[in-house]
């Protein structure tokens, strides 16, 4: 069922692991993350600075080694307000369109 949340978020079954290992784990370096997702280190870190650009994790560094974290579990509900914000922006503009446009495409 989450996992079917994060496909209809735009995330893929790579980035589900990551973040639910991330949140069952806690605060870890990419190779522990990657190693309890079962994925190689270098997918894991790409997946993990993807979420973080996302604003899904949190990332801190610990005597020069990156850690990563889930800041609170209400991560998951603010990224889909923020997703729920852009869609609204794009339905307006795109309502704004279709009435600029109308005249064009009922003109033959």
């Amino acid at each position: 069922m989450l996992e079917e949340v994060f496909q209809k978020l735009g995330l893929d079954e790579n980035e589900y692991k990551i973040f639910i290992s991330l949140y069952k784990i806690g605060t870890n370096p990419a190779s522990v993350i990657a190693r309890f997702a079962n994925l190689e280190r270098t997918t894991a870190y790409k997946i993990l600075k993807r979420l973080y650009k996302l604003g899904l994790i949190g990332s801190t560094s610990n005597k020069n080694i990156q850690m990563f974290f889930i800041e609170d579990e209400k991560t998951l509900l603010k990224f889909i307000k923020n997703k729920r914000k852009e869609l609204e922006k794009f339905k307006s503009f795109l309502l704004t369109l279709l009435i600029f446009l109308e005249p064009c495409l009922f003109d033959e």
